[in-house]
């Protein structure tokens, strides 16, 4: 990402190319649910294929999607919304 372009605004632009009722899926990395080595461990796993992973909290990760609306349950776990593949 060009450092001309934060978060944000990327985020934005996302938003911006959505059909109106649709939402915007953003897989994540929450760092407040994963102990540090956790974390480590998932960081040198996306890295070694060549993802560059930044690690945030939940709610630094609400205040990255700015005024846009959430789904009515908020930033949930992927397993909420697949919950047919939840372990």
């Amino acid at each position: 990402m060009s450092r001309t372009v934060t978060t944000a605004s990327a985020v934005a632009r996302y938003y911006e190319q959505l059909a109106a009722g649709c939402f915007l899926a953003a897989s994540h990395v929450v760092a407040d649910s994963l102990t540090s080595e956790q974390r480590r461990h998932v960081e040198r796993l996306i890295t070694s294929l060549g993802i560059t992973v930044v690690g945030r909290s939940r709610a630094a990760f609400v205040r990255m999607l700015g005024p846009r609306k959430t789904s009515a349950d908020g930033v949930v776990p992927l397993s909420w919304w697949r919950s047919e593949h939840a372990g």
